[in-house]
């Protein structure tokens, strides 16, 4: 049923229907004028031809024609017309009948039409003749020489009407064959000319079909009407101005998926529902989730702040910040920042940025921890420098003077120590494209050089200095720095190891690296410290260190000095049974 009406809503069934209804029903409604035409088209001719005999045959009564030849001319003309003619006397009496004998017909005197055409009224009337058994039309006219007003003759003649009821029923039957022909071919051009306009269009409705799926090549048939040819261009440059804008934009969303993709940034849009609509890969690191949304929320993030904020974003509309820690250990740091999406959409959606501010907090925590390690390490020389400054300003003996001068350059040396060791830090800080200037060097001559600044050193204490390296290997790197750094593990050794220490230093090759190791005899370190010794400032035993002169900021050189050239330090030591220092570098 619904198909029977669906086509019937097609622009061929609604072009075609009404025209072949409005054909047929103008050709019913000519057909039927014309049917309705023929009673009073052939009563007015029946009219006239009975006007006309009858008028002769009262005019030759008038001219005294005899009535033989009267009579014998109305039953030939009776023969060929079929018109029946009878003359009636003034008495009523039938002179004259050209179908029945007239000695056997009753007097006519009493019928109204005799009556009146003897009184010299023309007149036609119709009722049923009982002689012929049939309907008739009758006409009556005076006739001959008026006396008094009377006439002494009357001519009735009469003709069937059943010849119209054949007449009537033969044009009826010719009505309807032309009525089904002419129609039949209303039907033909109807059908032709709906066939003509619905086709082009339904070619369109095709062609736009396959548009709305993405094909954009095809194309509606050719069509010779102006009207649907116009529109046919306009869809053909429609589908060719989609196709460049559908290129346009896949080739944009590749461009923001690889740039959404591939940002170091955790990126993620949700929705009021409470839905992950989408992520990057970030994201999905940073969770630990599949990136395939959609994702509840709360299932996937698992962060009571970070559900907080997003919640937030979509209450207030606008954008909303925070600092956010996601993570077990370590934990990360983020700065975390949700937009509403300005689009329109049946559900509010936002997107929301995660950049992860961890190193910014670190470098921060370093920062007030170094300003605080320089704050503590200047405040104590600076106080002994005032102490000693103020005491050697009251004392007048000389022995005392020298001394208090003697502490005052030991504590300015101090302080210049702790200068030099921090700009040196702050340099290799900001030494990371430094590594373009380096050069090929003999690590045997970096080990002998340092060795030869702490010779004397290592003599006071009584400790002893072997060197094993041979003397071909060779890294790339700067000269001064690499020297800076083997003395510094050499100068802790001696410092902290105790009186007669033996003190190893070797470089060798392992693999495509160099390890040049210092260690040493002494008493060791504790594993606790171990994790910690590289950091500024930090000491094993603070109050041993201060007094022999160290900085706390060694180890921290010597470890930017190994990062710098590409390489590492690390430690190995045990309580009781000394150090073990190692640089590893890249071997040419």
């Amino acid at each position: 049923m619904k198909i029977m009406k669906d086509k019937f809503k097609t622009v061929f069934a609604r072009i075609f229907i009404p025209a072949i209804a409005t054909s047929a029903v103008l050709i019913a409604f000519l057909a039927a004028a014309n049917y309705s035409m023929l009673d009073r088209i052939y009563l007015s001719s029946v009219r006239k031809m009975l006007v006309n005999s009858s008028g002769l045959i009262s005019g030759s009564i008038s001219e005294n024609v005899p009535f033989e030849k009267i009579s014998k001319r109305c039953a030939e003309f009776g023969k060929k017309s079929g018109i029946r003619t009878t003359i009636v006397a003034s008495d009523g009496k039938v002179v004259f009948d050209s179908d029945v004998d007239s000695g056997s017909m009753t007097n006519h005197l009493g019928r109204p039409e005799i009556k009146r055409a003897l009184s010299g009224e023309r007149n036609f009337s119709e009722h049923y003749s009982n002689t012929l058994k049939t309907k008739m039309l009758y006409i009556a006219v005076p006739a001959g020489t008026a006396v008094d007003g009377e006439y002494p003759y009357c001519v009735r003649q009469a003709m069937p009407l059943q010849n119209l009821s054949v007449a009537k029923k033969l044009f009826g039957y010719e009505i309807l064959m032309l009525s089904a022909a002419a129609i039949l071919l209303s039907a033909i051009l109807s059908y032709f000319m709906a066939r003509r306009i619905g086709m082009p269009l339904k070619s369109l409705s095709l062609a736009a079909s396959k548009f709305a799926k993405g094909d954009f090549e095809a194309r509606a048939e050719k069509c010779n009407i102006p009207e649907i040819a116009e529109v046919g261009s306009a869809m053909a440059s429609m589908a060719a101005d989609l196709k460049a804008r559908e290129h346009s934009l896949t080739r944009r969303n590749c461009e923001l998926d690889e740039i959404f993709s591939h940002m170091s940034d955790a990126v993620f849009i949700c929705s009021s529902e409470g839905r992950i609509l989408r992520m990057n890969s970030a994201c999905a690191q940073i969770f630990s989730i599949s990136k395939d949304p959609p994702l509840q929320t709360a299932e996937a993030l698992r962060n009571s702040k970070l559900l907080a904020l997003i919640e937030k974003t979509f209450d207030s509309g606008s954008e909303t910040s925070a600092e956010i820690e996601v993570g077990s250990q370590p934990q990360k740091t983020f700065s975390v920042v949700g937009t509403m999406l300005p689009y329109e959409s049946r559900v509010p959606r936002a997107i929301f940025v995660m950049h992860d501010i961890s190193y910014i907090s670190s470098n921060e925590s370093l920062r007030r921890e170094f300003v605080a390690g320089v704050s503590h390490e200047l405040k104590t020389p600076i106080t002994a420098i005032g102490i000693a400054a103020e005491t050697l300003e009251e004392t007048e003996n000389p022995s005392d003077r020298r001394h208090f001068i003697e502490v005052i350059q030991k504590e300015v040396e101090r302080v210049n120590m702790l200068v030099d060791d921090m700009l040196l830090l702050s340099k290799l800080d900001f030494a990371a494209n430094m590594t373009g200037d380096f050069g090929e060097l003999n690590v045997l001559s970096v080990i002998e050089e340092a060795c030869i600044s702490h010779q004397n050193a290592a003599e006071k204490a009584g400790d002893k200095i072997s060197v094993d390296c041979d003397d071909g290997i060779y890294v790339k790197g700067d000269f001064t720095l690499l020297q800076i750094a083997v003395s510094n593990l050499i100068g802790n050794a001696i410092k902290y190891g105790g009186k007669g220490c033996n003190i190893h230093i070797s470089g060798v090759r392992i693999g495509g690296d160099v390890a040049l190791t210092v260690s040493d005899t002494g008493p060791g370190i504790a594993s606790e410290h171990l994790g910690r010794l590289f950091e500024r400032f930090y000491r094993v035993d603070k109050g041993r260190s201060r007094a022999l002169g160290g900085t706390g900021l060694g180890l921290a050189i010597v470890k930017h000095i190994a990062m710098l050239h590409g390489g590492n330090v690390s430690v190995k030591s045990e309580l009781g049974k000394g150090s073990s220092f190692t640089i590893t570098l890249k071997s040419l």
